[in-house]
């Protein structure tokens, strides 16, 4: 399967398992009501083994490692099959479950997660391996996580699209578009110019609703997501080297740090646009993410001040 079907395929089983996932949730007025119980027992039973078939085929998407694949199955669905099973049709220990083991997304493994992956970037990737942030990894949810990081931002795989327009400066500064042709990113494409002081933006369009970007020598590599939505255009990002303390905390939409933060230690950021303002606030991101030339003196002792 070539790069662009299988970012594809992923975000389709991706939305299929937060559909899923969504759908599976539990109706808060009928705990007490044991036919619901046994009703829900059974749709949750169902549901939970439709999303581990799901995540099998994003496995083969991603290319997951035998050795991990084997990990998940061994300490993460084995022990999620026990739960469920020993539920019965227990709502409260259905609820739990539901809960924690099935859309949970623990706050201290998102911040641990951020630092893993900004302390082990590979080149301009996140892992080499993704088997180290899978072994955190305690409930689907942080598992669906784990990997979708991992493919939007893994700078070999992106490049490796089919390319559909790309432009540079006497060879430096280089813009490539990849993937699908579609209106959004070709704006994206067209707006972008030399003044960014990246010398390689990737975009790379999966539909008319998604497209990726990674950007060497932003924050390292800083990475975007930038989804349509009925309400607006989202933009989550990924900055993996805090340059500049002040300017990463100036950002739209950022995860602030505090002062004696790791450079290494990632940051997240997220923001809605209108559509009017959508390139304008893109264009605001990509300017503000410092760059190596922003570090401070107190920086090169890697600890920000």
């Amino acid at each position: 399967m070539e790069v662009t079907e299988r970012i594809i395929q992923f975000y389709k089983y991706d939305e299929y398992i937060k559909q899923l996932m969504i759908d599976a949730a539990y109706n808060n007025t009928k705990l007490l009501d044991n036919d619901y119980a046994v009703e829900y027992s059974n749709k949750l039973y169902e549901t939970y083994k439709e999303i581990v078939r799901s995540l099998k085929i994003i496995f083969d998407i991603a290319n997951i490692h035998e050795a991990s694949r084997e990990y998940i199955d061994k300490y993460i669905f084995k022990r999620l099959d026990e739960r469920i099973t020993n539920a019965g049709d227990n709502i409260f220990l259905l609820e739990n479950f539901y809960d924690h083991c099935l859309v949970g997304l623990n706050d201290n493994f998102i911040k641990e997660f951020d630092t893993l992956a900004a302390t082990n970037m590979c080149g301009y990737a996140l892992f080499r391996n993704i088997g180290t942030p899978l072994l955190k990894c305690h409930t689907i949810n942080e598992v669906l996580h784990v990997i979708h990081s991992y493919l939007i931002n893994n700078d070999m795989l992106l490049s490796s699209g089919e390319v559909i327009a790309e432009k540079s400066d006497d060879g430096r500064n280089e813009v490539k578009l990849l993937g699908k042709d579609t209106k959004l990113s070709r704006i994206i494409y067209n707006r972008i110019d030399n003044s960014i002081p990246s010398d390689c933006i990737l975009i790379f369009s999966v539909d008319e609703n998604k497209t990726l970007m990674m950007c060497r020598d932003l924050g390292h590599a800083a990475s975007m997501e930038i989804s349509v939505e009925k309400d607006g255009i989202y933009v989550n990002y990924f900055i993996p080297k805090i340059c500049n303390l002040d300017m990463v905390n100036q950002l739209k939409g950022v995860k602030k740090l505090e002062p004696g933060s790791k450079i290494m230690a990632g940051t997240t950021g997220k923001f809605r646009s209108q559509p009017e303002d959508f390139i304008s606030d893109l264009l605001e991101l990509l300017h503000g993410i410092p760059t190596d030339m922003d570090m401070s003196h107190d920086l090169m002792y890697g600890v920000t001040r």
